[in-house]
């Protein structure tokens, strides 16, 4: 069982045992861990359960620009060199050509961008990484 299932469901026989002064019988044990397998699934479904490759495993990206910029001008800091804001921004734009990412995934300060098909010197299944206070592209990762 995945640590985040386990540590759920000890919270779960917990939350009962306390409720009725004694621990929970088998079928109790049982609908609980159903419970806890019910929310490490819908965890991993809206993306919070899976993974985020290390910086380490991104390859280089090619043809890229110095930065993207931020769509709304607004999110951008003077002089220019930082995005606004403690999150990612989506869409990022390349400001040679207007080839817009749309964000994907992030764990801040990195974002994981989808670009146009064959982009950068992506492949399918594949995201470009990108600082996201800077704008700067860190490499490519797997999807």
């Amino acid at each position: 069982m995945h640590p985040w299932a386990a540590a759920a469901s000890e919270r779960y026989s917990d939350m009962s045992q306390h409720m009725s002064g004694r621990p929970a019988g088998p079928l109790g044990r049982k609908a609980l861990r159903s419970a806890a397998v019910a929310a490490t699934l819908a965890a991993c479904a809206l993306g919070q359960g899976g993974s985020f490759p290390a910086d380490s495993a991104a390859r280089a990206a090619q043809d890229i620009p110095a930065r993207f910029e931020p769509v709304a001008p607004m999110a951008r800091v003077t002089p220019g060199d930082t995005i606004s804001g403690s999150g990612c921004t989506s869409p990022l734009r390349d400001p040679r050509d207007g080839t817009e990412l749309r964000l994907e995934r992030a764990v801040s300060p990195r974002g994981d961008y989808v670009a146009p098909a064959g982009r950068y010197g992506m492949e399918p299944n594949e995201l470009l990484r990108v600082d996201c206070n800077s704008g700067s592209v860190i490499g490519i990762v797997r999807r």
